[in-house]
């Protein structure tokens, strides 16, 4: 498997497309510590240049934000560019146990983390 260091400098966004399917490979980001550190080390490493990415970052007035699809990393992962509203926010969420990692290309984001509750019966919480 190929590490971060070997796929550096991302210079484009095309390099970062080529380098996470490269990392990623037929099995996607999973359990593996080692991938996810790849990724995480690759995506850190794109410098932002707004001419690389210009395209995808699209956003539709009046929306909280906009989803714009860049690749879809073989079929193992998304790679998408949000674009929020000046001002806008999104509810406490989660990812359903699926990984999300973020890099600001543009712009100001607060993010707020919270933990989940250990026993999540006493906080009154649905089961489905």
């Amino acid at each position: 498997m190929p590490t971060a260091e070997s796929m550096l400098p991302v210079k484009t966004m095309q390099d970062l497309v080529s380098s996470l399917n490269e990392a990623m490979g037929d099995s996607g980001l999973g359990e593996d510590l080692c991938t996810v550190r790849q990724v995480k080390q690759l995506m850190h490493s794109y410098v932002s240049q707004s001419d690389d990415w210009v395209q995808h970052a699209i956003y539709h007035e009046g929306s909280r934000y906009t989803r714009n699809l860049v690749d879809d990393g073989n079929g193992k992962y998304n790679l998408l560019i949000l674009v929020w509203g000046e001002g806008q926010s999104s509810p406490i969420h989660d990812h359903a146990g699926s990984h999300c990692m973020m890099k600001l290309l543009a712009g100001e984001l607060d993010e707020q983390l919270y933990a989940w509750p250990r026993d999540a019966e006493a906080y009154g919480a649905v089961e489905n």
